[in-house]
């Protein structure tokens, strides 16, 4: 991923915070996922507005002991599941 592609929730999709991670529902198709610790920084970082990929890595390498390197290479796998499910989009 490029450091400058942006991301946003899709707005269809639902989320709450139950013992530290985030739960959501997509409504258009009613279907649940959960995001572990890392997810969930993702997606409180994403919030209501549209985020860089850059962005998003500097959060997790504040938030935890981590490469900048292996930080980018986990962001993408978790932001490329994100956007298989629609969960989240790439803003243009």
């Amino acid at each position: 991923m490029e450091l400058n592609e942006k991301f946003k929730i899709r707005e269809d999709v639902i989320s709450t915070e139950l013992d530290g991670e985030i739960v959501l529902m997509d409504v258009a198709k009613g279907e649940y996922y959960s995001l572990n610790e890392v997810g969930t920084l993702i997606w409180k970082t994403i919030g209501e507005s549209v985020v860089s990929f850059n962005d998003i890595c500097q959060a997790i390498l504040d938030a935890f002991d981590i490469d900048r390197f292996t930080c980018e290479a986990d962001v993408t796998k978790l932001l490329k599941q994100m956007k298989d499910t629609g969960i989240v989009e790439k803003v243009s």
